[in-house]
């Protein structure tokens, strides 16, 4: 890419993802539970109980830090953000120096580098609403490669490019942190010091400026008709299976709408052809092998187990 100016800033630091989630489950002593879904919150008395698989957890405090909640009510998250999809590379190589860079024009282009070893490139970031062919895109992205590993990654654009921590319902103890605008381990640090001062009863100055509730400001004002209008076209597209490729079927088996898809080695994977979370259509991601909703970023493995939210069923036959 030809660049015609930088601004340029030395002295700064990265975050070691490993290092960071590491030293902070240490600090958990072990309390961390993986393989455990969450379905449902209820209130009762004064405190909550969470449904987690088959069992029943009883809590006082409870914070959905879902990278999307899995609820619409009462919250309406999909009128109050977008979901973007980044496609990235990674190559290996022997680079000279460590740096991260960023532009600020179209499309989108991330680079950093990783010990030396690795170049991390992201190239173009789409609102989910306008993908059309995900494999295309793919192939865009490798015209910068080669590379030896790709993927997508999807983050929560909220209409004023705030995150919402805080409060999900006034004077009650249920709290949510997301829409972290691609900033996740920044913003997720920073959502853990509010939240622990609101729950401490701490002063915070940045109780207010990040809460759920804020006030109306011109970021909403421009981005709200656009993310609901962006909202209506995924779950509209993605109803009538408008994104998917020739290599899918739909049809009915066992009185049951499907998709079928036959991978190179002639075997056939057989799922629900809707998203349990607001019966979005789910698309082929033939590059990854998981079936995508585009509405609000739930995945599935090829044979339909959920493997990200907001959805928490799977779309196994």
């Amino acid at each position: 890419e030809k660049v015609l100016e930088v601004l340029r800033v030395n002295d700064t630091y990265t975050f070691h993802p490993l290092k960071y989630i590491n030293a902070l489950k240490d600090k958990f002593k072990n309390n961390i539970y993986e393989h455990s879904k969450l379905v449902s919150i209820n209130k009762v008395n004064d405190y909550y109980e969470c449904l987690i698989n088959d069992y029943v957890v009883k809590a006082k405090y409870v914070v959905i830090a879902t990278h999307y909640p899995y609820f619409v009510i009462p919250f309406l998250m999909p009128l109050k953000s977008s979901i973007e999809t980044s496609y990235i590379g990674v190559k290996k190589g022997n680079f000279k120096n460590n740096f991260n860079a960023i532009n600020l024009d179209k499309p989108c282009i991330s680079l950093r580098t990783y010990q030396n070893k690795y170049l991390v490139y992201l190239y173009q970031s789409f609102k989910s609403c306008n993908i059309k062919d995900v494999k295309h895109n793919f192939d865009i992205l490798n015209t910068k490669g080669p590379f030896d590993y790709i993927w997508t990654n999807k983050d929560i654009i909220t209409n004023d490019s705030m995150p919402f921590i805080g409060r999900l319902k006034k004077n009650e103890n249920l709290f949510i942190a997301s829409g972290y605008n691609t900033w996740g381990i920044t913003n997720g640090s920073l959502a853990g010091k509010i939240l622990a001062d609101i729950i401490l009863n701490n002063t915070n100055p940045y109780i207010d400026l990040f809460s759920p509730h804020r006030i109306l400001n011109i970021g909403k004002v421009i981005s709200f008709p656009i993310d609901v209008g962006c909202s209506m076209k995924a779950i509209i597209k993605n109803t009538k299976n408008n994104v998917n490729n020739s290599k899918v079927i739909y049809t009915k088996k066992d009185g049951k709408n499907v998709a079928i898809y036959k991978d190179k080695n002639g075997i056939e994977h057989i799922v629900l052809n809707k998203c349990p979370h607001m019966k979005c259509g789910i698309t082929l991601n033939e590059v990854e092998q998981t079936w995508d909703c585009y509405c609000h970023g739930s995945r599935f493995d090829i044979d339909g187990n959920c493997i990200k939210g907001p959805s928490n069923k799977n779309i196994k036959l």
